[in-house]
C-alpha cells in the first residue's frame, strides 16, 4: 500500500456459498478506500475450461463494514470486517485503492453454506 497504487486479491470463487466474510487489516500510515467487487465472466484459466485466463467484468456492490460504512483506510493502522450474505455471483475480490500514505495490507475470505 503506497503511493496511489490499487490492490486487488485473487478472485475466490464462490459458487454455493450463501455467506462470505472478509477480515482485512493493515499497518502503517495508509489513507484509502475498499470496495467489494463481483463477476460473473472471469475465468481463472483452469484445466478444465479453455485453459485461458479471462480478468473478467468486475462491478463493485454495496458493502458496509462493521460500523455501516463502505470501508476506508484513513491514517492508521486498523481492521475492516465484511459480512456479507447472498451474493449471487460466482466470483468475488476486494479491491483497495491507496490515495496516499504507505502500510502493509492482510485480507482473509471466509464462506460458507447454510443448507444442502
Amino acid at each position: 500500500m503506497t503511493g496511489t497504487t490499487v490492490i486487488s486479491n485473487t478472485p475466490s470463487e464462490i459458487k454455493h456459498k450463501d455467506n462470505i466474510f472478509y477480515q482485512l487489516s493493515w499497518t502503517g500510515n495508509p489513507v484509502g478506500t475498499f470496495a467489494v467487487q463481483v463477476s460473473a465472466d472471469y475465468n481463472p484459466g483452469l484445466p478444465q475450461t479453455d485453459g485461458a485466463l479471462n480478468n473478467g467484468t468486475w462491478t463493485t456492490v454495496p458493502a458496509v463494514d462493521q460500523s455501516g460504512n463502505p470501508g476506508a483506510a484513513s491514517g492508521s493502522a486498523g481492521v475492516l470486517l465484511y459480512d456479507l450474505q447472498e451474493i449471487s455471483a460466482p466470483f468475488i475480490r476486494v479491491q483497495y485503492t491507496n490515495s496516499s500514505g504507505t502500510g502493509a495490507l492482510t485480507g482473509y475470505v471466509f464462506g460458507k453454506s447454510l443448507g444442502v
